[in-house]
């Protein structure tokens, strides 16, 4: 199971939708699909940002203050905004506004809520990132692979044994059909590997020894 179905799975939970819904005041049902769609742009931006040295350890930095082993519906209940809105700053960069609104016309919502929704996730973006860093570190020397599958039941989700679907509004994202964010991200199995999240965790246990 790669980095983007654990995440997307304990963040897609019935509590931890509840908790995103309530802070943000949109529904479950948007709240479940905007937070599926955005998690594989999120990774890949990190991708790209931690592609240099120094972007790599400012991540690291950012990942050692959020360490939290709370559930991952307590972590977005009790996310702090302004960590999380300057979180998606640091990641999302001059891309913020543009890929806010690309989500929000495809879902029918204001830049705003996306923003809002995407600011509650973030801290305990982080805190997922850094646990599978770790775990990958820690499986690395045995075997030079890791498995995340143990992560879920830290975060309060369950396993699942077959891949998240992504709904169909990343095909028009990322879709061939010149997207806003295929401009941005670009395409193929580079692109593929930035999304599911495997290519970041490679860059960040390569830093940690």
């Amino acid at each position: 199971m790669d980095l983007l179905n654990v995440l997307t799975n304990a963040m897609t939970t019935d509590s931890s939708v509840k908790a995103i819904s309530q802070k943000a005041g949109i529904s479950s049902a948007q709240t479940s699909q905007l937070v599926s769609s955005a998690l594989p742009i999120l990774l890949q931006q990190m991708t790209q940002n931690a592609s240099s040295t120094e972007g790599a350890q400012s991540l690291l930095g950012a990942l050692n203050q959020h360490t939290s082993t709370n559930s991952m519906a307590a972590q977005i209940a009790d996310a702090d905004m302004d960590d999380g809105h300057k979180i998606l700053g640091h990641i999302l960069g001059g891309n913020a506004n543009s890929i806010y609104g690309a989500l929000g016309n495809q879902m029918n919502m204001q830049p705003s809520q996306v923003s809002q929704i995407l600011g509650c996730i973030a801290p305990a973006l982080l805190s997922g990132l850094s646990a599978a860093t770790q775990s990958a570190y820690q499986a690395k020397p045995q075997n030079n692979v890791f498995d995340l599958s143990g992560l879920l039941g830290m975060f309060g989700g369950q396993p699942v044994q077959q891949p998240v679907q992504q709904p169909s509004l990343l095909g028009s994202l990322f879709g061939g059909g010149g997207g806003l964010l295929s401009s941005l991200f670009g395409g193929g199995q580079q692109n593929q590997n930035a999304m599911n999240g495997n290519s970041l965790l490679g860059i960040l246990t390569s830093l940690m020894g």
